[in-house]
């Protein structure tokens, strides 16, 4: 007797299971292997007409379980995720819905989108957090600068991923160096190819933080693909801030007219700008860094941009900076040292020890700088 096979189809949209291995399904079916279907997003809603919008996304369920009935298969499974949104979705959201799923059928194979599939639902890339958590901390503890471990993995994995689906051109926002100042100003130009010898990532490389706790299994994505790799491979790469100009207020008016809000508690400790890195919790104390090393950090970054853009005088720049400079980031201090694994003295010792004793003198109880603007 031919042992019953439990096949799982998981597609993004309904018609995607059909279009890509109805064939292959059928044929399952007609050797009495039970076949099981889930969806991952609806197919409906990211198409521009909002109108009846839930009833086209049941229409679409329907049509999708009719299909599955001809075949023969299972009664299909919708997860409800947003259409084309799949990449904003929380990635541990995305792996609990579909692991249930796998549990209760517990297949024996699986049928999913092909690797080379472009769609923004079929593909999500993302670092393994646990290895990101460790390489985070070793950069805070180290050299006081726990956003190295993203710049590296962000500037690489893009370009990683762009070798696998054979992308033959990325994309990037500003250039680094000649949007902010760095080494590399001089030098910039449209190709980012090098993007990763930005002042962001420095001399350093992935390979420094190996250890017991990360090993070069875990760091595919932080490692920087040879460049003449890319160049066989027809892999371009361009900062658009060369072809349009490229002003974080600018990009800011143009989105909040689109309905996008800044910070509603208004500018978070440091800054004067309400939109400005608001994304994530644990960036603003690796900044603030940059006042213990060199004595500026938020407000002088964003009142120089504006100063450089016409927005803004050098006398109102440093009334800002003055009243600005001294808060400290700590809002979110309690998250940042959960996730870095970090008492409060390990976090102060670190502090003390990346404190630039040549522009700081402790006096009356607190630490002042020896410089002041005026």
């Amino acid at each position: 007797m031919t042992h019953k096979k439990k096949v799982l189809v998981v597609a993004a949209h309904p018609d995607d299971e059909i279009l890509g291995c109805g064939g292959t399904m059928a044929l399952h079916v007609d050797k009495g292997n039970d076949v099981y279907v889930v969806f991952m997003a609806d197919g409906v809603a990211s198409r521009g007409d909002s109108k009846n919008l839930l009833g086209k996304i049941n229409e679409r369920k329907q049509s999708a379980i009719e299909a599955c009935a001809i075949i023969g298969c299972k009664h299909p499974v919708f997860l409800g995720f947003p259409d084309n949104q799949l990449d904003a979705c929380s990635i541990l959201d995305i792996t609990q819905k579909l692991e249930s799923v796998i549990d209760e059928i517990n297949p024996e194979i699986v049928y999913t989108h092909h690797n080379k599939d472009l769609n923004v639902d079929h593909i999500k890339v993302t670092i393994k957090p646990s290895v990101f958590r460790q390489i985070r901390r070793k950069c805070f503890v180290r050299q006081g600068e726990p956003n190295w471990a993203e710049h590296c993995a962000m500037f690489s994995s893009v370009v990683n991923t762009a070798l696998i689906y054979e992308v033959p051109l990325v994309v990037w926002g500003e250039d680094i160096a000649f949007e902010f100042g760095g080494q590399q100003r001089s030098d910039s130009s449209p190709t980012a190819i090098e993007i990763d010898k930005s002042d962001l990532t420095k001399e350093k490389t992935i390979f420094d933080w190996l250890d017991d706790d990360v090993s070069e299994r875990d760091i595919f994505f932080y490692k920087y693909p040879d460049y003449e790799k890319l160049k066989s491979a027809g892999v371009k790469s361009i900062y658009l801030g060369h072809f349009l100009k490229w002003y974080g207020r600018q990009n800011y008016e143009f989105v909040k007219k689109r309905g996008f809000v800044g910070r509603k508690l208004g500018p978070l400790p440091g800054n004067y700008l309400d939109y400005d890195n608001i994304d994530e919790k644990l960036c603003e104390i690796n900044i603030w860094f940059k006042y213990l090393k060199f004595g500026f950090w938020r407000p002088t970054d964003q009142t120089c941009y504006d100063i450089w853009n016409d927005k803004l005088d050098r006398e109102d720049a440093v009334t800002i900076v003055k009243s600005l400079q001294d808060q400290k980031p700590f809002n979110d201090l309690e998250d940042f040292l959960l996730f870095h694994m970090l008492t409060m003295d390990e976090f102060n010792e670190v502090v003390e020890r990346f404190r630039n004793k040549d522009i700081w003198s402790y006096e009356s109880g607190e630490w002042q700088l020896n410089t002041t603007l005026i």
